[in-house]
């Protein structure tokens, strides 16, 4: 097993234009957001890139959490550990609040970031569930400038994304939740917490009555990215959350995903663990509809 890191040339760039423009103008190169994912790559996994690129100047301007307009905008540097501690994320995103809590250890969510955990693409990012659920868009500078896109857009395959090597993921935004609506977000690991994923479901459910007038549910480590689930949320639209739904919801579900095995589950396993994480978030999410706005 390697312990060292490679050598590599360092750049720390103070505006995110002139991130770009090493991004651009270097052939080699990566972002380096908090390191938890690249320099454990760089030491154990044979990575060696022979630029890396550091936010670390960016972090003042990268890692606010602010809102305007009915919108939550969360910088990507913000760390996993800001938001697990941040009041308005709790209270308005508590899916993400949820997903947060149970990310890794204290130790790497102190150092950890959002956008890491979303451009490292991994299929089991916990942070990805539950921004897909909530309608996430995603502010990338490139060399032509600022666009955005939804999250639903932006995860290709494992460990791929559509953020080409000249851009920069700048910000999540994220519009707050409609009455009557109410999110959860569940996990299956090796361990209760702290591990990565074998299966993980997040739901958000807006109720008109008692029949759904909106569902998204999201699944992750169960397909090459994180996935929207839409067959099924379309089982439960203009519906109550009653058992048959329910039971018509969950073989959906499990036939949406398209899991792999590996040392941590079985893809049979994991298909059958998706109707029970199916079932249990959408029962948690519209048991707490009525929490929004109170």
């Amino acid at each position: 097993m390697r312990d060292r890191l490679p050598s590599f040339e360092y750049y720390a760039p103070d505006m995110v234009d002139d991130a770009v423009k090493l991004l651009t103008r270097l052939d080699d190169a990566v972002i380096l957001q908090g390191g938890t994912d690249l320099l454990v790559a760089m030491k154990q996994k044979g990575k060696r890139p022979q630029h890396i690129v550091s936010l670390k100047k960016l972090r003042d301007l990268l890692s606010q959490i602010y809102e305007t307009d009915g919108r939550l905008h969360i910088g990507a540097s913000v760390t996993l550990r800001q938001l697990e501690k941040s009041a308005i994320i709790k209270k308005e995103l508590a899916v993400l609040h949820e997903a947060v809590q149970q990310i890794a250890s204290y130790q790497i969510r102190n150092v950890a970031t959002i956008g890491g955990n979303l451009c490292n693409a991994s299929p089991a990012a916990d942070t990805a569930p539950p921004l897909l659920v909530l309608s996430a868009a995603l502010k990338v500078q490139s060399p032509s400038g600022e666009k955005e896109l939804p999250i639903e857009q932006f995860f290709t395959g494992p460990g791929k994304s559509v953020l080409r090597k000249d851009e920069v993921l700048k910000e999540i935004e994220v519009p707050r939740l409609k009455p009557n609506s109410g999110a959860a977000f569940v996990k299956l690991g090796r361990r209760i917490s702290e591990d990565i994923s074998v299966a993980s479901a997040a739901c958000l459910i807006q109720l008109d009555g008692k029949v759904v007038k909106e569902i998204r549910i999201a699944l992750g480590s169960v397909a090459p990215t994180p996935i929207r689930a839409y067959e099924t949320e379309n089982i439960l639209k203009g519906h109550t959350i009653s058992e048959q739904p329910l039971k018509d919801a969950c073989r959906v579900a499990m036939s949406e995903c398209s899991p792999i095995s590996d040392v941590r589950a079985s893809a049979r396993y994991r298909t059958a663990m998706v109707g029970v994480l199916t079932r249990s978030a959408i029962n948690i999410a519209a048991s707490r509809t009525s929490e929004v706005n109170e």
